[in-house]
């Protein structure tokens, strides 16, 4: 691709901090980078004059003042978001549009101008410091406290300052103090209110689990109940000392649940839409507050402390989402982890029982017919008798020790066959009686459901036999028309199943992890002397 398509598509690349520039793609400078910007530069300007306009509007209404300077929060947040080579092209659309739409104050031109000049340095250097962690800023408390020190306190503390002084020099406020005491406030709204809507609109990211329908509906009620408890009460109830209360705190419970419900996107949008009635009935009706210019200036010191509160605990309703995301998503690796690691155990059996099987069982069988060569008269034969019923043993703990683990009966003939087979082992080897009860009348579950059942069967028949002193078991098998349900009662002692419920044995965990990761359930009924039951129920999805 030659250099002048890339600077068409806009997609040259500049590294300044290596300085790096290959012959046919150099540096650019400022003045270079400007030129290629102009539709930018040409909207900051129309969309700062058009906002220094409707500032204007409000300004200079007789005894009032603006309760917020549009301009400086979007050219904020226009800075935060766009790539640092459009930042001069930017800057200098703002003090065009905004030297343009102060002409309406009249001789001399010089002092709007200069207001701009010295401002938006300013905003360029916080927007400087704020970038790097501009993801963060409504997500980590950290980062909205450094965002509500430089954005929302020191940077309109400093602009104030500079238009009060330009608007006491022209002759337009008396005192530089009351005008910086009636500028600051309006500057520290548009950061407040205007930079975090832009942001947070942009990096807004639908969350999977919720449609775009329920998305609008929710926001729409929450808009109208916002316009309709603020625009309402205020336009309604009279001002009085005794309602003040009332009108200050009413629109609270809903934009503290537009936070809760949207984060920081709800919060900004609904701090505009109680900001925008509160600014228009302050100004010109004296509603909710009174007193002349003091009215402006309590709106805004109260919109920027509920501001403040409703941003906190958006951070920390975000902070809990997405902690529950992450304990979510934990929980299914681990469920993953854990179903893998069964199925790596039970891979592992296979191949130890196919070695046990065939491997030592045909040597020792091999053995046994050895043997049976070298019988002869006498003594002799005896303990050739004795030889070979001890290989026999052996060959049968092997085919055995083989079977459980991994019971290839399952395969071969399904569950209840095996379990059968897993009763009869358990009854050669015990001196209590054991029945098993099979109420199956037709179906056969798919292998991983035939696997947990056994093996749970397998872990509760051991329990019972070694631990539980049982003389009687009865293993019952049924079939619903959703479910399988293996039950498992024995008559031995029994235990206190809230005594081991913060520390179960590795026997239960294991169980109680089976079933879950097979989407069944178990349940233990038991008790001191009253014996005890494992009851599990498996979904039918054969």
């Amino acid at each position: 691709m030659n250099p002048t398509s890339e600077l068409a598509a806009g997609r040259l690349a500049v590294s300044s901090a290596a300085g790096e520039g290959r012959p046919d793609h150099p540096v650019r400078s400022p003045a270079a980078r400007f030129g290629r910007n102009p539709a930018l530069f040409l909207a900051a300007a129309i969309v700062c004059y058009v906002t220094q306009t409707l500032a204007l509007l409000i300004w200079f209404q007789p005894d009032k003042s603006s309760p917020i300077w549009l301009p400086g929060g979007l050219l904020l947040a226009a800075l935060m978001l766009r790539p640092r080579r459009d930042w001069l092209a930017l800057v200098a659309g703002t003090i065009l549009g905004g030297w343009i739409g102060l002409l309406p104050l009249g001789r001399p031109f010089g002092y709007a101008l200069a207001g701009y000049v010295l401002i938006c340095p300013v905003i360029v250097m916080v927007a400087r410091a704020l970038t790097p962690a501009r993801l963060a800023l409504f997500a980590s408390g950290r980062a909205f406290a450094r965002f509500f020190l430089l954005a929302v306190v020191a940077l309109p503390a400093y602009s104030g300052l500079v238009t009060a002084g330009i608007l006491h020099m022209a002759g337009k406020r008396p005192s530089i103090l009351t005008a910086w005491l009636s500028v600051a406030p309006s500057h520290a709204m548009s950061f407040l209110l205007v930079t975090p809507l832009a942001l947070t609109l942009a990096g807004y990211r639908r969350p999977p689990h919720r449609s775009v329908q329920s998305i609008a509906v929710e926001a729409s009620l929450l808009a109208i109940a916002i316009l309709t408890v603020s625009v309402g009460l205020w336009s309604v109830v009279p001002n009085a000392p005794t309602t003040l209360p009332l009108l200050l705190f009413a629109p609270l419970p809903v934009l503290l649940l537009a936070a809760l419900r949207f984060g920081a996107l709800g919060s900004t949008v609904g701090l505009l839409l109680v900001a925008t009635p509160a600014a228009a009935l302050s100004v010109y009706q004296g509603s909710p507050f009174d007193g002349g210019q003091t009215n402006v200036h309590l709106m805004q010191i109260w919109l920027l402390s509920v501001g403040l509160l409703v941003y906190v605990l958006a951070i920390l309703s975000d902070q809990q989402r997405r902690a529950q995301d992450d304990l979510a998503a934990s929980q299914v690796r681990i469920h993953h982890l854990a179903t893998r690691l069964l199925q790596e155990q039970e891979t592992e059996r296979a191949r130890i029982a196919r070695e046990l099987h065939d491997g030592v069982n045909q040597h020792l069988a091999l053995l046994a017919i050895q043997a049976s060569r070298f019988t002869g008269a006498g003594a002799g034969e005896v303990g050739m008798a004795d030889f070979r019923s001890l290989i026999a043993t052996t060959s049968e703990e092997v085919r055995r020790l083989s079977h459980n683990l991994h019971p290839a009966i399952i395969e071969h003939t399904g569950l209840v066959p095996a379990l059968q087979s897993l009763v009869d082992d358990v009854a050669r080897a015990w001196t209590g009686k054991i029945h098993f009860v099979c109420d199956v009348a037709s179906g056969r579950p798919d292998y991983a459901t035939s696997l947990c059942l056994y093996r749970v069967a397998q872990e509760g028949l051991g329990n019972a036999v070694r631990h539980a002193r049982a003389h009687a078991i009865v293993v019952r098998l049924t079939r619903s028309a959703t479910s399988y349900q293996l039950s498992i009662k024995d008559d031995g002692e029994g235990f206190n199943l809230n005594a081991i419920g913060t520390a179960p044995g590795l026997g239960l965990i294991s169980m109680q992890e089976r079933v879950r990761l097979a989407n069944g359930t178990l349940t233990i009924r038991t008790g001191l002397g009253e014996g005890t039951e494992l009851w599990i129920e498996m979904p039918a999805t054969a």
